[in-house]
């Protein structure tokens, strides 16, 4: 069996998309990919845009790399001529595409005859309605005596109807086409069902980066008392919703803290989303609220790096509007953090509350505040959250189990019959 990868990654020639250790954003792409290369039923190739000119294909970390060129008139698009020579040379059985959104994939589901699988990676029918992260944007844009704030919120607006409104169609229509789908949570199937009535479903949990699985969190934290927060570079993350509740955590905490993975905010001149975007409007909430010396960012940092920095934190949170099955979840729980998740999507689907998570309803800083309190005052409470979210992630993140369930998936679309297994109900 052979099936080709269609991947939303932009890499260079010679950089790899198969390289767990290395990887960065999009890590489930090579750790699925090396779950699966030793079997000896399949192989996989990975379709990957590049901004050079001419396609190229190479061999990295045992799997096969297809570089294919941007078209040169559309950034979001390939050259179709080198996409047409990518599916012919790689004579796949099975197109994977992981994420419907993108032209690009579109174009490949179009230009091959055989199967098509879509991977679900977050729905963007189910995520239009917070992509303002519950800030009044067009009251905002109409601030003139708040000119940076104003920027910002007409950036987003214009953003929403420029580019990812656009999105819906080319999502709706790589659905329609896909002869299966696989996805994780509730949430992303009833979009599924919305979207692609009819269209078998498969569960298929993600395989986590290697250092998730070897460390562990140390019961005496290095920085009690400290928040981890996984991304703050979108409304619809809903850091400014922590940014609110760790004003109230300071007032009782006296050394309480926020570290933020992801480089900070360098306003500047030159680069209007630099100055005015929402990391900078965040800056700017952080320093009104006085909350500056205790707000730490990590920089960009590979697999090893980042979890010592997730498990030195006290708790985690995840405070996104709206998630599908967000992968920051899954490696804090695989370290056995605690974790204060915003009841959204398919959050729940991924820890039972009150046992191995504790939610809140999202956009609530005081009810963030209530449940981070409840950690912090109580360590038993901490350990027994963390240990049964590591028993849980380890079951929702199996190596074997989660590629013998995509090799099901895949055995299942040529024999045009659906897998019966349905993902792990929250018990």
């Amino acid at each position: 069996m052979k099936v080709l990868w269609v991947t939303n990654l932009v890499a260079r020639p010679g950089e790899s998309v198969a390289d767990p250790q290395s990887a960065v954003f999009g890590g489930w792409i090579a750790t699925m990919a090396q779950a699966l290369k030793s079997q000896s039923e399949i192989e996989i190739s990975i379709l990957v845009r590049t901004r050079t000119r001419a396609a190229h294909r190479q061999v990295l970390h045992g799997v096969s790399h297809y570089y294919v060129p941007l078209a040169r008139r559309n950034k979001w698009r390939v050259d179709e001529a080198a996409l047409r020579s990518t599916i012919d040379d790689a004579a796949p059985d099975i197109l994977h595409i992981e994420g419907a959104e993108m032209p690009h994939a579109l174009q490949a589901a179009h230009a091959f005859c055989g199967p098509v699988i879509v991977s679900v990676q977050g729905v963007l029918k189910g995520l239009e309605p917070y992509e303002f992260g519950g800030l009044p944007f067009e009251r905002w844009a109409l601030m003139v005596n708040r000119p940076r704030r104003a920027i910002m919120a007409a950036a987003h607006i214009g953003n929403k109807f420029i580019y990812f409104r656009p999105r819906l169609s080319t999502e709706a229509a790589v659905m329609a086409r896909a002869d299966h789908l696989i996805g994780r949570t509730q949430w992303d199937r009833a979009y599924c069902a919305e979207l692609a009535p009819g269209t078998p479903y498969s569960a298929v949990g993600r395989i986590l980066r290697p250092a998730f699985y070897e460390h562990r969190r140390a019961q005496d934290v290095r920085y009690r008392h400290s928040l981890f927060l996984g991304n703050a570079n979108h409304p619809r993350k809903g850091a400014h919703v922590v940014v609110a509740a760790l004003k109230r955590l300071a007032a009782r905490f006296y050394d309480c803290s926020l570290l933020i993975a992801g480089e900070p905010p360098r306003p500047s001149a030159m680069r209007l989303k630099a100055a005015a975007g929402y990391p900078a409007h965040l800056a700017g909430e952080i320093e009104a609220a006085g909350l500056s010396n205790r707000v730490r960012y990590t920089g960009v940092l590979g697999a090893v790096d980042m979890a010592e920095a997730m498990a030195s934190s006290h708790v985690f949170v995840l405070s996104s509007l709206i998630e599908n099955s967000p992968n920051t979840l899954g490696e804090a729980m695989m370290l056995g953090m605690p974790a204060v998740c915003a009841a959204a999507g398919g959050a729940p689907d991924m820890a039972a509350p009150d046992r191995e998570a504790l939610f809140y309803r999202p956009e609530d800083p005081v009810c963030l505040t209530h449940q981070v309190s409840r950690i912090f005052e109580c360590d038993a409470l901490a350990a027994s959250l963390g240990k049964a979210a590591a028993q849980r992630a380890r079951r929702n993140h199996d190596p074997k189990t989660n590629a013998h369930h995509l090799l099901s998936a895949y055995e299942a679309v040529l024999s045009q019959s659906s897998p019966t297994r349905l993902f792990e109900e929250a018990a």
